[in-house]
């Protein structure tokens, strides 16, 4: 979001939001240590997911050409393929019982696959496929050419 405000020219919006997000992390941080540390960590986790982050999506996208369902929409694919992972490790790993390292190894396969399954299988996701494979091109074309000269 911070670089949304800055390629608007409003970093001037930037440093009131860092204000405004030191603010609300140190609330949630104060909330929190009655509960020690796992209080801490879940206070800032809820605070930063319903109060933090639509506060922030709202801030960014109250002036210039983003609006806020522009950042919703673009979460849509992001969200399904978490979803998925989630569900897809969960129901792995209450069928196999693994070592901790074959756990975090089979949970990172998993993961990528339920990523890659949501992304091919969604029209957006296989957009974002392809913007991907043409940044990659893009990049590789321009070292070829900083190469050359």
């Amino acid at each position: 979001m911070g670089w949304l405000m800055i390629s608007q020219g409003r970093s001037r919006d930037v440093l009131h939001w860092g204000l405004i997000n030191s603010t609300i992390t140190v609330a949630s941080f104060l909330i929190g240590l009655r509960w020690g540390a796992f209080g801490v960590a879940v206070s800032f986790s809820l605070i930063g997911t319903f109060i933090r982050f639509p506060l922030l999506f709202w801030f960014a996208t109250r002036v210039g050409p983003v609006r806020m369902a522009d950042i919703y929409t673009a979460m849509v694919v992001p969200l399904l393929a978490a979803g998925g992972v989630l569900g897809a490790i969960y129901g792995f790993r209450h069928v196999v019982v693994l070592s901790p390292f074959a756990g975090v190894v089979s949970s990172s396969v998993i993961a990528l696959l339920a990523t890659a399954i949501v992304f091919v299988v969604t029209p957006k996701g296989r957009t974002g496929i392809s913007d991907l494979k043409l940044i990659i091109q893009q990049l590789i074309t321009k070292q070829t050419q900083d190469q050359t000269c």
